[in-house]
């Protein structure tokens, strides 16, 4: 039999960070938690950066994941958001390093190809899977979109 592991997958970002952990054995996943940390917008941009650290810091203490999946940075046409979000990758990143927690990076159309099939599915293709695989997560009219994402970014490891 497999060893249950949970897995948390991130969706980054530094106006919202999604966070969405499941309970994988083998095949078999559970949804455990859906979150998105989102940062003030009135707040200087390291001081949103420094937000999610502590919010992400709180979260690792109360879930001990046992390996993180974070959204490999994809060049996008606004070259400053890509920056910013890699600045929050690089934070997120070393947060989870200094824990000693197993950090894997997948790209959105890996998480795509591994969910559905196909590396060029929309958002709501995604979010059908996920509900469809895990049976046990709350209605997702409540669940951010973010959140949503780090599920299935989870779910493809």
């Amino acid at each position: 039999m497999s060893k249950q592991k949970t897995v948390l997958g991130i969706d980054p970002g530094f106006g919202r960070v999604g966070l969405g952990l499941i309970l994988k054995s083998g095949q078999k996943m559970e949804y455990v938690d859906a979150h998105t940390i989102e940062t003030d917008a009135s707040l200087d941009f390291y001081e949103r950066l420094g937000q999610i650290q502590d919010e992400l810091d709180q979260y690792l203490d109360l879930h001990q994941p046992d390996e993180v999946v974070m959204e490999k940075l994809y060049f996008t046409k606004n070259v400053s958001t890509a920056i910013n979000v890699a600045e929050a990758c690089g934070v997120i990143g070393l947060l989870v390093s200094k824990r000693g927690i197993l950090l894997k990076k997948l790209t959105p159309t890996q998480m795509k190809m591994a969910l559905t099939g196909n590396g060029k599915a929309n958002k709501k293709e995604v979010q059908m899977m996920v509900e469809r695989i895990l049976k046990n997560t709350p209605d997702f009219k409540n669940i951010l979109d973010d959140a949503v994402d780090g599920l299935a970014m989870a779910m493809a490891l």
